[in-house]
């Protein structure tokens, strides 16, 4: 249904566009209706990562989410040039391309089998039990046919639900607290075109010479994504013999670091070199949110997944509304200010993460956590 709606809204828009003598342009903002029907692209986004968790074993979970993540990063890394390459000879070239692909994974996706039974027997006992907390409380009661006990009832079993559905929130502080990370993650990836402004207009530097900085810093990104993190993933399990929820929490840790140091610098740097060096600081802690995801996988029951995954998908929708205005906001103020708090919005983002820093080193793991399984003995291999 995601797919399917992503679809349906790429099609719309393309409609309108293509008899725009007929259509009003702004009858393209009916695509966001796609929502209603698949949840829209970060819903997707939520499930294609459930289903990742169903059929990877936990030592190989962080490498290969970081490698999925790397996926989306190369392609937005190959396709936007390419799309702009493609526009100088006619504009519809990548918008009919862009459409075919979409449909090209639509079709391909009925071949994707059920995963939830394809994970490791010894992850399954673990992450997979047969009865769900609270499974007997949300059954339905014996009413005996009273019909004016019926209202009452539903009322229960709905209260019930809800309540065993929410359940792992407050059982464990740590899923909630680290879903509210994403936030911050989310603000990060809504800075890219903020980047491009701030260096613009910082160093007197063309839009050309900095979108080139910028596709160099997405680069290196890519390929700390699919070579380096991975790298260091099966380097700490099998030289430190850590296991898989201790090295994606200590990974995390040290990604969030250089996330807060990279990002805090940018707005401190005073010319072009050092703005670089900065960025490829917070490069470094690119797979930030992918190793966070991992961690939390590893502290809920397999039922709850998918549940975790759709507040993650929520907190991500918020950050998203409210990312932009914000670092918008800031970056006007401080083009207000002039001089250094021309950087006040990549100041803020350093704050924050200073924050959610202080939060990952409070996230420890329990004495019966982080001990290493028989799926850890073999970690992934590059």
């Amino acid at each position: 249904m995601g797919l399917l709606s992503l679809v349906f809204r790429f099609a719309w828009i393309q409609i309108v566009t293509w008899f725009w003598q007929t259509f009003d342009v702004r009858m393209t903002w009916l695509s966001t209706l796609h929502a209603c029907f698949g949840g829209g692209s970060a819903v997707t986004t939520g499930i294609f990562f459930v289903i990742l968790s169903d059929i990877t074993p936990d030592a190989k979970r962080a490498s290969v989410f970081l490698q999925a993540g790397a996926s989306s990063l190369l392609a937005n890394l190959v396709m936007s040039p390419l799309s702009a390459w493609w526009m100088q000879t006619d504009p519809w070239i990548p918008n009919l391309i862009g459409m075919l692909i979409c449909v090209s994974t639509l079709l391909a996706l009925p071949f994707i089998p059920e995963t939830l039974g394809a994970r490791p027997e010894s992850s399954l006992t673990s992450s997979h039990p047969s009865t769900p907390s609270g499974e007997s409380a949300a059954r339905p009661h014996d009413i005996g046919g009273a019909s004016e006990l019926v209202s009452t009832d539903l009322l229960a079993r709905w209260t019930a639900a809800l309540k065993d559905a929410t359940s792992f929130l407050t059982q464990d502080w740590r899923v909630l607290a680290l879903c509210l990370s994403f936030f911050g993650h989310t603000l990060i990836a809504s800075s890219s075109q903020l980047l491009l402004q701030y260096m613009s207009k910082r160093y007197n530097i063309i839009f050309a010479d900095a979108t080139m900085l910028l596709t160099v810093y997405n680069g290196v990104k890519v390929l700390l994504l699919f070579v380096l993190l991975p790298y260091l993933s099966t380097l700490s399990m099998r030289t430190f013999r850590l296991s898989g929820q201790k090295k994606d929490l200590y990974l995390a840790r040290a990604s969030q670091v250089c996330v807060l140091i990279g990002f805090t610098l940018i707005g401190f740097s005073p010319n072009v070199p050092t703005v670089v060096m900065s960025m490829a600081v917070a490069s470094l802690g690119t797979g930030t949110y992918l190793l966070i995801r991992s961690f939390i996988t590893s502290l809920v029951f397999g039922h709850h997944i998918a549940r975790v995954y759709s507040i993650i998908t929520l907190v991500d929708t918020i950050g998203a509304m409210l990312g932009g205005p914000i670092l918008a906001g800031l970056f006007k103020s401080g083009l207000a200010l002039g001089d250094s708090w021309i950087g006040l919005p990549f100041y803020f983002l350093g704050l924050m993460n200073a924050a959610f820093a202080v939060l990952m080193f409070a996230v420890r793991l329990r004495p019966d956590e982080g001990r290493l399984k028989l799926d850890d003995d073999e970690p992934d291999k590059l």
